[in-house]
């Protein structure tokens, strides 16, 4: 929040010395008057506002463990569809080319099987029209005996059932012939459907292999290993399905991401202004401003009981010399103060009930007793008996005047 007018601290006094007319040196060897920026300094990582990650596909491990067989150059600016990598196509090829064998040959298995149901199925109806004509000759015979002796007559009935028997039992076998057929054509018809979606597997394995950006962005290489040994994705390394290979920064939108000491975090706020540099391009000022400050209050490191807020900046606007992953320093400005009275930090004195700022008056060094206000990371609002323009006396230089 920007604060107008005189910090509460030397009243009129301060207001006296900045409007006093001095002709005010802007460097940290004068006392300075005017607008003064609260600020907390920050180290950050450059990062890309949106990011994709092109991860190991999925494969079988029928097909083998597949290697990465070429990669275009990292840092390689890409546009959404194009080609960024390739893993080696051999053993899922070899796979498909066997499953195609397999299929020709279930094919004509089963065309053999539709061959032999076929005559299956006439040998078993020609034997049913043979049943049918010895059950209609018994019948016939039957009645033939109608007049004869009581002995030939039972022989005649005997006969007719056993016909009537071999009948059914020929209706039964086409049956169930017919159902055994339905059941093997069902099996040998999955098998071919199962090889099918093998082979249909495998190209779109085959598809998955050619490594494409799905937004535009740069191309990164991503880390793999154990945590000791981790390093940069390369040409021969075999990939583990899901594992990330390829990271595509969107460059037209950066953030900064920092942290906060535990301590500072009263001192921001969501929308709060903030200059960043890179480390590499210190003369650079990108401005942006706090979008998110983190909830969880965490340890800096493993080895520091320093606890932390995170949070990102989203930078205004980028320049071709932004990169993810460049150090940063983000200057957050807490609060703002217009017409107030400043000096360098190193100016600044302890003394045994506050602190004392040495000036130049006269010729002689005066020792002037100063109350301390906001500060940034190189001036110190002050209040106390001193006036803008004034020559300060650095502590070490004290005893030489």
């Amino acid at each position: 929040m920007k604060k107008k007018g005189v910090i509460i601290l030397a009243g009129v006094a301060l207001l006296f010395a900045c409007k006093s007319g001095h002709n005010i040196r802007h460097d940290q060897e004068t006392v300075q008057c005017g607008h003064f920026s609260a600020t907390l300094v920050e180290a950050g990582e450059l990062q890309a506002l949106h990011s994709r990650v092109i991860i190991a596909p999925v494969y079988d491990w029928d097909y083998g463990r597949p290697k990465i067989v070429a990669l275009e150059k990292e840092g390689k600016k890409v546009n959404k569809g194009d080609w960024v990598g390739q893993i080696d196509t051999t053993g899922v090829v070899r796979y498909r080319i066997q499953k195609e064998s397999d299929l020709a040959i279930e094919q004509a298995n089963l065309k053999t099987l539709l061959v032999q149901n076929e005559i299956t199925l006439k040998q078993l109806e020609a034997d049913l029209l043979v049943q049918q004509a010895a059950l209609t000759q018994a019948g016939i015979d039957t009645q033939r005996t109608l007049y004869e002796a009581q002995a030939d007559q039972e022989i005649s009935r005997l006969k007719y059932k056993i016909a009537a028997i071999s009948y059914a039992k020929a209706k039964r076998n086409i049956a169930n012939t017919r159902l055994i057929q339905t059941q093997d054509l069902l099996i040998q018809r999955d098998k071919i459907r199962r090889i099918r979606a093998d082979i249909d597997k495998a190209n779109r394995t085959i598809s998955t292999y050619r490594l494409e950006a799905p937004i535009n962005g740069m191309v990164v290489y991503k880390m793999q290993g154990r945590r000791h040994s981790r390093q940069k994705i390369k040409v021969g390394d075999e990939i583990r399905r899901g594992s990330p290979l390829i990271g595509l920064p969107d460059l037209s939108h950066m953030k900064a991401t920092a942290t906060i000491n535990e301590t500072d975090i009263g001192k921001i706020s969501i929308g709060l202004p903030v200059n960043v540099r890179l480390d590499a391009f210190p003369r650079q000022i990108f401005r942006g401003k706090i979008v998110t400050i983190g909830t969880i209050c965490r340890d800096k490191d493993d080895d520091s009981h320093v606890k932390v807020f995170d949070i990102e900046i989203l930078l205004d606007g980028v320049k071709p010399i932004c990169r993810p992953g460049m150090t940063v320093n983000c200057e957050i400005i807490t609060a703002e103060y217009d017409d107030v009275l400043f000096v360098a930090s190193e100016f600044i004195s302890d003394a045994d009930d506050g602190y004392i700022v040495a000036v130049m008056r006269g010729g002689k060094k005066t020792r002037v007793p100063v109350r301390l206000g906001a500060r940034n990371n190189d001036f110190v609002v002050v209040a106390g008996d001193i006036r803008a323009g004034e020559k300060l006396v650095h502590p070490d230089q004290e005893g030489q005047i």
